[in-house]
């Protein structure tokens, strides 16, 4: 209690009444996030520990998943058409570190270190749902190496049968315990930024052995920047993370990839290709992706010494986030 006055002392002298205000607001938010955490956590692992019962993948281990690693850099594998500028040089580059392929990321011809996925939600209809798990299918040889990540795992449990999972990835997946961060008391930048110094001062994101939950905002890029955090990269570089426009890498070319037979997403017709991606579109609800990312580099990631570059300077994120040189 002493300690708490004092602190009320200290941001009122600071900033008057509203320090005070805001002070109770941050412990209110702590709070209150610490059991938010806590509840998602006990939740999310109740899934996947029901869905290890019924033969489906291992919880989610940073001692295993750090067996892969074999460089202190990752590359994150996002869908944007900027992979598709990605020159020779730089994909030695790449192969020569570790890389993380995000959802769709099968429909290219790179294997990954790691894939983190999710399924198709029910919205998007069945068929696309079957076409995902085809892809992964007709993958099996590339992705022996691969270590593949579900997400999501409330809405597989809930939306999914394993029987609809290919035999071969059944006991190598490993399940995520992944949480929403929520928009608690207001979906603010300055409330997410709050909450993410919460995280990182409570050491959420130094677990060893299984990992009991990890963090994701708006979007599977965040998620990937909490994890590489855990498993202890000192550089991450985003690439096909564009945002600036809804184009993806494989509209450039769905007349080869359908020549080879590769499942591969029908246009969105409802949508311009020119318009800034959803996740980054302000007119939405949430706080764009790109706020957000610059918030986890910003409240997570430098404090660490974890370097953040993007691959192409055609992303939203570029020049705030700088360009990443190949060497």
């Amino acid at each position: 209690m002493t300690e708490l006055l004092k602190k009320a002392k200290n941001a009122y002298h600071r900033e008057g009444p509203t320090g005070i205000v805001n002070g109770g607001l941050d412990l209110l938010l702590s709070t209150s996030t610490s059991a938010y955490c806590k509840k998602k956590s006990i939740e999310q692992n109740w899934y996947i520990k029901r869905l290890n019962e019924k033969g489906l993948g291992t919880p989610l281990n940073r001692s295993i998943l750090t067996r892969k690693k074999s460089s202190n850099t990752v590359f994150i594998l996002g869908s944007g058409s900027s992979i598709n500028r990605i020159s020779e040089e730089e994909w030695d580059v790449i192969d020569n570190h570790d890389s993380m392929g995000l959802n769709r990321w099968p429909i290219h011809d790179f294997s990954p270190t790691y894939l983190v996925f999710e399924i198709p939600s029910l919205n998007a209809g069945q068929e696309i749902r079957k076409q995902y798990w085809e892809l992964l299918d007709m993958k099996k040889r590339d992705y022996e190496e691969t270590q593949l990540i579900l997400k999501d795992v409330d809405r597989f449990f809930h939306t999914s049968s394993v029987d609809a999972v290919p035999d071969w990835f059944t006991t190598g997946i490993m399940l995520s315990p992944d949480i929403e961060l929520p928009p608690l008391f207001g979906d603010s930048r300055e409330r997410f930024r709050t909450v993410l110094r919460y995280l990182d001062n409570q050491n959420y994101l130094t677990q060893d052995g299984r990992i009991n939950q990890l963090f994701k905002k708006r979007g599977s890029v965040s998620y990937t920047l909490f994890l590489a955090t855990v498993l202890g990269y000192d550089r991450i570089v985003l690439c096909g993370v564009d945002m600036v426009d809804s184009k993806y890498f494989w509209d450039e070319r769905r007349g080869q990839l359908n020549e080879e037979d590769i499942p591969i997403p029908e246009p969105n017709m409802e949508r311009n290709p020119e318009e800034v991606h959803k996740t980054n579109d302000a007119s939405r609800q949430g706080i764009p992706l790109e706020q957000i990312i610059y918030d986890i580099d910003e409240e997570l990631l430098r404090p660490n010494g974890i370097e953040l570059y993007t691959e192409t300077k055609r992303s939203a994120l570029h020049p705030k986030v700088p360009h990443f040189e190949v060497q």
